[in-house]
């Protein structure tokens, strides 16, 4: 193949006319960096042929949109990516989850990934074995053309021919839709912050940051009265107290849910009866149990009880929660281990 003129239009050259045309370099282009980048299966390009090394698949690869080639190879990559694709949209299916969720989201770009995969690869199938036809009846006398040039996309398999990207997730629906057929490659996913915002735009409301983790998997650290560690699926977020996050009033003092929730860290997760009546500060009633109840539901995207409550036990959190900002002292006082820090 020439390398001279790397050009994402892929336009036609001739060399010699009297020689098979060549299609203009497309292997720098960034819509080849994204085919070259996701995961494909081993491609046969006969049953003769069964070696399968990197450099060999590069080749099969780039081979592919050639012009000349038949849709045999096309076809394992659509089906692959199909049905990898699939399998995202079962698991959000089957686990119910709720794509304006980060996890959704997580998941809604995976398939997005395959989406355009798909797409890229049909597309410029299509139009380099079109580009390729006109370039062999441009030569005098016409160059011989190949039995299977594919001109149209009724004349691919049927798996190939009929594909169409899965527009039933919310998050594809509102940002992904116009974009499947552009060949950016930084566009083909989308950061939370980003998706958060877009979804901000079209007034859809993030439904909760981690609604299939289970509350034991889920933990809260203070390292200060202003910033919790918040750990799920194996990522931490900080939350700022603020009026945004919901732990602080309109006048910029600390609310009930932080309050509660400060003291659910000093007593790690287990307020009794017993420690209610010995240390003063960390006494709950069921008014501030219930608001943290539904600021960890709303923030987690989770339905269930997040703090049970027993008459032996006392308010039990399902969670991990700690802190290190205090102790609490063997007469039941609060004290700071760091003198530094401010409320």
């Amino acid at each position: 193949m020439n390398k001279k003129n790397k050009d994402k239009n892929a336009v036609l050259i001739l060399d010699n006319l009297d020689k098979m045309p060549e299609l203009d370099d497309y292997t720098g282009t960034d819509w080849y960096k994204v085919l070259e980048d996701i995961d494909k299966p081993e491609l046969n390009v006969s049953e003769s042929d069964p070696r399968h090394t990197p450099f060999g698949e590069a080749l099969k690869l780039e081979f592919i949109f050639n012009g000349f080639n038949s849709p045999h190879t096309l076809e394992q990559l659509v089906t692959y990516w199909i049905k990898q694709r699939d399998k995202l949209i079962k698991r959000l299916k089957d686990q119910n989850i709720n794509t304006t969720t980060l996890i959704g989201i997580d998941t809604a770009n995976d398939i997005l990934k395959y989406e355009r995969a798909t797409w890229i690869s049909i597309n410029k199938y299509i139009e380099h074995q079109n580009l390729f036809k006109i370039l062999c009846e441009s030569q005098e006398p016409p160059y011989p053309m190949t039995d299977y040039l594919t001109l149209k996309l009724n004349d691919l398999p049927n798996l190939v021919a009929n594909f169409e990207p899965y527009y039933g997730l919310d998050v594809l629906k509102n940002y992904c839709a116009d974009i499947l057929d552009r060949a950016f490659h930084d566009l083909i996913d989308i950061s939370d912050d980003a998706v958060a915002a877009i979804l901000n735009d079209k007034g859809i409301k993030m439904d909760g940051a981690c609604p299939t983790t289970q509350w034991k998997d889920i933990s809260f650290l203070f390292t200060d009265p202003n910033h919790i560690e918040f750990t799920h699926d194996g990522r931490m977020e900080i939350i700022i107290a603020s009026n945004r996050t919901g732990l602080r009033t309109n006048d910029g003092k600390y609310n009930e849910v932080h309050n509660t929730l400060m003291k659910f860290a000093i007593a790690q997760g287990q307020i009794t009866t017993a420690m209610r009546r010995r240390v003063h500060k960390v006494n709950v009633n069921q008014k501030n149990v219930f608001r943290l109840r539904n600021w960890l539901k709303e923030l987690t995207g989770r339905g269930d009880n997040p703090i049970k409550y027993t008459r032996t036990q006392g308010y039990v959190c399902q969670f991990n929660i700690q802190q290190a900002i205090y102790h609490i002292t063997p007469e039941g006082y609060i004290k700071r281990d760091d003198a530094g820090i401010k409320d």
